[in-house]
């Protein structure tokens, strides 16, 4: 998958933080993506852009590949188009609501006083509540919010979710995450807990990966 693909676009933050990509498929937009790239959307009006390619657009601009010095108030006005575009409800609703999220999410890092950071973290939590809302079971959704909870300053809450996750999806990666945060933390019972866990979980994918072949 290229570089600057929508699948980075959701899955960056995620991979940068926790060291891993969970499951994640957008072969719908990565297709639309590849047609987007044409010169369409430079001579008509946004209106008249689906909400998959809004949606995109607004991605690219976010990742640089806009062309004409678009920034991030010409990527928020894509991704408000796709929600307001879209009027189906499911899995491809949350991939709208997500990308709000991640925008605002973006957004605060670069942001130094801390007041205003705060705001627009509550705004990405806002959209990222909204995305678990349609699917729960969403790992990459998830693990948004544990970011956001960690950009709050919510420790307590971040590692909760963790063990939420790890409860529900017993996820090896998120053991291991769980492991290496009660590690720092001195809490070596705990740790060597989750990593027992992380092992027989690798053991037991190798073990189907085996019985498959």
């Amino acid at each position: 998958m290229r570089e600057n693909s929508v699948n980075k676009f959701y899955t960056g933050h995620i991979n940068k933080y926790f060291g891993f990509i969970p499951e994640f498929r957008t072969s719908d937009f990565d297709s639309i993506l590849e047609k987007s790239i044409s010169h369409k959307w430079k001579f008509i009006h946004p209106s008249y852009l689906s909400s998959k390619e809004a949606l995109v657009l607004g991605i690219k601009m976010m990742n640089g590949r806009g062309e004409n010095n678009f920034g991030h108030e010409q990527a928020h006005d894509m991704f408000d188009l796709a929600l307001n575009k879209f009027k189906d409800s499911g899995e491809g609703h949350k991939l709208y609501s997500l990308a709000m999220g991640i925008y605002y999410f973006q957004n605060a890092l670069s942001i130094n006083e801390r007041n205003k950071q705060v705001k627009i973290i509550r705004l990405a939590k806002h959209f990222i509540d909204e995305a678990i809302a349609e699917n729960e079971e969403c790992l990459l959704t998830r693990l948004h919010l544990v970011l956001v909870h960690v950009a709050l300053d919510n420790m307590n809450m971040a590692v909760k979710e963790l063990v939420k996750l790890g409860r529900e999806l017993k996820d090896r990666n998120i053991y291991n995450v769980l492991f290496h945060i009660y590690e720092k933390m001195g809490h070596s019972n705990i740790a060597l807990f989750y990593n027992l866990k992380a092992s027989k979980t690798k053991d037991r994918v190798e073990l189907r990966q085996s019985l498959a072949a």
